[in-house]
């Protein structure tokens, strides 16, 4: 019996070496050739930190309407560095705004979308609201003929129809149309454009494209009022408007100029540049606002008594220019 319990030992301890000879081999394999598992290297990003010149901290961009795109242009010397959207997503650029989230929004007008860019890449755009490429169903969930839109401090959103002359409230955690603000046709307003802002008195200030006035609805009561009355001043199709100081100044594309109202009063103050039909306008740090016409982008003082052409007549191909902002690079 003992020498039965001897032979079974040394067969168990064979087998055993046997299985630890295998395992050994097997490793050893996977330690010369690389493992199926194991991820495949991470590509270098195209993030926006690093488009135009590394010592630049912010890009312009412009929406073409006639090109059907927005054009990304570093911020410094104003070089044309590439086209936003390389999906075919936009169709009639106007708008362009923020998320809550940093992302890029713009206002697509002619297909009826909102649209949403990744900000780190510029690259990758999603369908917010509107019809999506993507599925199999036609959605119909955004406004007719979309043109600008504006958040509130509270991440609601604020957006416009051109063709409707209304206005909806948007959540921009869900992405849903909680609200109208402004009825359609509610003979106010005659197609309301993409250059609208929120005062710090809650009001929304709307310039009327072919209404040529300005108006502002209280955005608790929704109550509406004219601000601007129809052609004061010479007011020919406002398209931008920002408020400083009690003052209204307005891009006035077929007054060829810039245009600065009384807010309290609406009266005709003075006319702060002559621009060839400008379009878009934001405030560009203190002392300088950034305006764009059909074709090229203007730095024009406060005071309006200096400007200078920033990006050049058709650069990257620039043609029916909507809208202008200087977009902040986000350093990783």
């Amino acid at each position: 019996m003992t020498q039965l319990r001897v032979a079974l030992k040394a067969i168990i301890l064979v087998i055993l070496l046997t299985q630890f000879a295998g395992y050994l081999v097997q490793n050893l394999n996977a330690l010369e050739r690389p493992s199926a598992l194991q991820p495949a290297p991470v590509p270098e990003r195209d993030v926006a930190s690093n488009l135009g010149d590394a010592h630049c901290s912010s890009l312009i961009l412009v929406s073409s309407w006639t090109r059907n795109n927005v054009k990304i242009y570093d911020g410094c010397s104003g070089e044309f560095i590439r086209d936003l959207d390389s999906q075919n997503l936009i169709d009639g650029p106007l708008g362009i705004l923020e998320a809550p989230d940093g992302d890029v929004l713009i206002i697509s007008e002619k297909n009826g979308r909102l649209l949403k860019f990744d900000r780190d890449t510029l690259s990758k755009g999603t369908v917010v609201l509107g019809d999506d490429p993507a599925t199999s169903v036609i959605e119909n969930n955004f406004i007719t003929d979309p043109v600008g839109a504006v958040i509130d401090s509270q991440g609601f959103m604020y957006a416009a129809s051109y063709s409707l002359n209304s206005v909806v409230k948007i959540n921009t955690q869900s992405w849903q149309i909680t609200e109208e603000i402004l009825p359609a046709n509610n003979g106010r307003i005659k197609g309301i454009d993409a250059g609208m802002l929120i005062t710090n008195d809650g009001h929304l200030l709307l310039p009327g494209y072919d209404s040529d006035n300005i108006i502002k609805i209280n955005l608790q009561s929704k109550a509406v009022s004219e601000v601007v009355a129809a052609g004061t001043g010479g007011l020919d199709a406002p398209r931008t408007i920002l408020l400083k100081d009690r003052e209204i100044t307005v891009t006035a594309e077929r007054s060829n100029g810039i245009l600065v109202f009384d807010y309290t009063s609406g009266n005709f103050k003075r006319t702060l540049a002559k621009v060839g039909g400008p379009t878009g306008m934001k405030q560009d740090g203190d002392t300088h606002l950034l305006v764009n016409n059909a074709n090229a982008v203007f730095r024009v003082t406060n005071d309006g008594t200096a400007f200078e052409k920033v990006i050049k007549n058709g650069a990257g191909q620039l043609a029916g220019g909507t809208f202008v902002y200087r977009l902040q690079k986000r350093n990783e």
